[in-house]
C-alpha cells in the first residue's frame, strides 16, 4: 500500500516539465510554471503550429524531494483515454511512452497542435488535469466513472461531479491548491466545443456547481493510497452516483 500523505504535498510549487517548439516557440526541455513562457509568445486570434514535449512523473518520491507539483496517477491507458476525450473537442496529435526522469518513472508525452492560441490554453491546461494534485486525484475518479458506469456522459461534467461530491471542493482536503468553480449547471460537449471555438477561453473550462451531497471528508483521503485503492473508489463511487441523479434532475 502507498502511505504517502498528500497534505504533505501542500505547499508544492508548480513545476511542469516541457519543451515547446514552433514559429515563435523555442523553449528547451526544462522544468517551468505552468505553460506561461509559452503562452506568452501568443497571439489572440493568430493561428499557431507548435510542439510540446512534457513529462508527467510517476512516483511521489519527485513531489517529497524536489517540492515540484508533478505526479501523474493515471496508468499509461488512462492517460491515452485523458488525451483521446479532449481530441472530440478539436483536433491534435499526441503520443505516450513510456519513460523516466531523474531516475524516476515518468510519461512522455509528445503533443501537436495547430490552432488559434486558446485551442492551445485549453488542451494544455487540461493535460495539467492530469499530473497536478488536487486535479489528478479527482481525474482519476471522473475518468472511472467516464469508462465503467456514466459512459455517455462528458468528462467534464464527470469532472465537476467528483470535485462537488466533497465538503471541501475550493481548497481541496487542505493541499493548499484551490480547485476552479463557477456555479453553473452540466455543460453539453458540443456547447463546450462551440465556446471553445469562438471564445478566448474565459468561462470554458469545466464548470463547478455546489449542489451535491458531499462526500465526508476523511483522514484516510489525506493519503493517495485511499485514491488508488479500488475498495476506496467503490465506496465513492455510490455518492457519486447519487449525486448524478440529482444533477440532471435539474
Amino acid at each position: 500500500m502507498l502511505k504517502e500523505c498528500v497534505t504533505k504535498l501542500r505547499d508544492l510549487d508548480y513545476g511542469t516539465i516541457y519543451s515547446a517548439k514552433g514559429e515563435r516557440l523555442d523553449l528547451t526541455l526544462q522544468r517551468r510554471i505552468c505553460f506561461r513562457a509559452a503562452f506568452a509568445e501568443f497571439y489572440n486570434n493568430d493561428e499557431h503550429t507548435a510542439h510540446y514535449e512534457l513529462q508527467l512523473i510517476r512516483d511521489p518520491k519527485y513531489n517529497q524531494e524536489t517540492g515540484y507539483n508533478n505526479i501523474c496517477l493515471l496508468t499509461k491507458e488512462e492517460l491515452k483515454r485523458h488525451l483521446k476525450l479532449a481530441r472530440r473537442l478539436f483536433p491534435f496529435k499526441y503520443v505516450v511512452e513510456d519513460s523516466e526522469y531523474g531516475g524516476l518513472p515518468s510519461f512522455r508525452v509528445f503533443i501537436d497542435i495547430s490552432g488559434v492560441h486558446y485551442y492551445h490554453k485549453y488542451l494544455l491546461t487540461w493535460i495539467r488535469y492530469a499530473y497536478e494534485i488536487p486535479y489528478n486525484l479527482i481525474l482519476s475518479d471522473a475518468l472511472h466513472l467516464k469508462y465503467t458506469y456514466l459512459r455517455k456522459e462528458s468528462i467534464t461534467n464527470l469532472y465537476v461531479l467528483c470535485v462537488n461530491s466533497f465538503n471541501d471542493a475550493v481548497h481541496f482536503y487542505g493541499t493548499g491548491h484551490s480547485m476552479p468553480y463557477r456555479n453553473s449547471g452540466f455543460l453539453k460537449e458540443a456547447n463546450l466545443k462551440a465556446a471553445i471555438s469562438k471564445s478566448s477561453l474565459n468561462g470554458i473550462y469545466p464548470r463547478l456547481t455546489y449542489s451535491c451531497t458531499r462526500i465526508q471528508t476523511s483522514e484516510e483521503a489525506k493519503y493517495l493510497e485511499y485514491w488508488l485503492d479500488d475498495e476506496e473508489f467503490e465506496k465513492r463511487k455510490d455518492t457519486y452516483l447519487a449525486n448524478y441523479k440529482l444533477m440532471i434532475q435539474k
